[in-house]
């Protein structure tokens, strides 16, 4: 297991666990019924994957910042997390539709609506960062 983590830069480590805790949640409420496991664990794991959904980017970019990265590169790692989410949903879309449709169904306003939503999520998790920060007297790290 050391050797996974060392291998892996500091920054990525957060957004990395939001998507494996994301594809295991995903597994467990998609085919957690064909094999037994209760409702009410699939109902758990269905929670835990909206929160990996909707604050995944908020937390991998806390993490990315909280290891060194800068403005660019942390939010370029918060951005990880949606666009494998949005492109599974346009794969299981193309499954069901057909290449062209699903791909149609990709590039809709609710998905344009999700990535606002998502920036403002992040947004709202750097201010938390950043007044965490000052409440430790550390030196905020300032944008301009």
């Amino acid at each position: 297991m050391n050797q996974l983590l060392n291998n892996i830069p500091a920054q990525w480590r957060v957004a990395f666990g939001v998507i494996f805790t994301a594809i295991i949640m995903t597994i467990i409420y998609d085919y957690g019924g064909q094999i037994g496991l209760p409702l009410a664990l699939r109902n758990l794991s269905g929670l835990i994957l909206f929160a990996c959904i909707m604050f995944g980017a908020g937390t991998a970019y806390v993490g990315a910042r909280m290891y060194g990265s800068d403005y660019k590169q942390a939010i370029k790692i918060a951005l990880i997390v949606p666009i494998i989410w949005h492109v599974k949903e346009m794969i299981v879309a193309m499954g069901f539709y057909g290449f062209s449709a699903g791909l149609y169904a990709g590039l809709q306003g609710p998905y344009l609506f999700y990535y606002g939503i998502i920036c403002m999520v992040i947004g709202v998790f750097h201010l938390v960062y950043q007044l965490v920060l000052k409440c430790q007297q550390k030196n905020s790290d300032k944008l301009f």
